[in-house]
């Protein structure tokens, strides 16, 4: 894996996103977290060996494999935030209840639908391999948690982000 133009892209998908959703009615913290975590998702969902290309985009597909991709990317993420920006996780504040839905303003299908083909721009731009276009999309999560830290729980982000990772390995994206 090439981490320089993973970090690269994720430069160009920062940029995107805070261009794009910045001062817009989806504009929440929760929102900018979930939406590079949906599409780190959707990038390991077009991996899978079943990929359904007779489903519509926004069909919820269940699976063994995102049931075990999922805590594997969640993992990379809390890394990056451990590694890069000297994150504390307290395995408490992340086992408490939290109603993550309220801070997130567009579902999976409306992430798709509005980033993955600028996301894929980008990948081409990069010359990116599937888990180089994950890690981008993660870097990208990563250092939104980080930016908003002071202002935002980082458990609670953490958890968005777990959420926008289920949702974007168990919905089908846009081609």
């Amino acid at each position: 894996m090439n981490i320089k133009k993973a970090d690269d892209a994720a430069s160009d998908l920062f940029n995107l996103l805070r261009k794009s959703v910045y001062g817009t009615k989806v504009s929440t913290v929760g929102t900018m977290v979930y939406i590079p975590a949906v599409l780190a998702g959707a990038y390991r969902f077009r991996t899978f060996r079943f990929y359904p290309t007779n489903l519509k985009p926004g069909a919820i597909v269940l699976s063994e494999e995102a049931n075990i991709e999922v805590p594997k990317l969640f993992d990379i993420l809390a890394n990056i935030l451990v590694q890069k920006f000297a994150i504390k996780i307290v395995p408490e504040k992340m086992a408490a209840q939290t109603p993550i839905k309220d801070y997130i303003k567009l579902d999976a299908l409306s992430v798709s639908n509005l980033y993955m083909k600028e996301m894929d721009k980008i990948v081409r731009k990069y010359g990116l391999d599937v888990e180089e276009s994950i890690m981008a999309c993660l870097l990208v999560c990563a250092t939104i948690i980080n930016n908003i830290r002071n202002i935002f729980d980082v458990h609670v982000s953490l958890k968005i982000a777990g959420f926008g990772l289920v949702s974007g390995c168990k919905t089908v994206p846009i081609k």
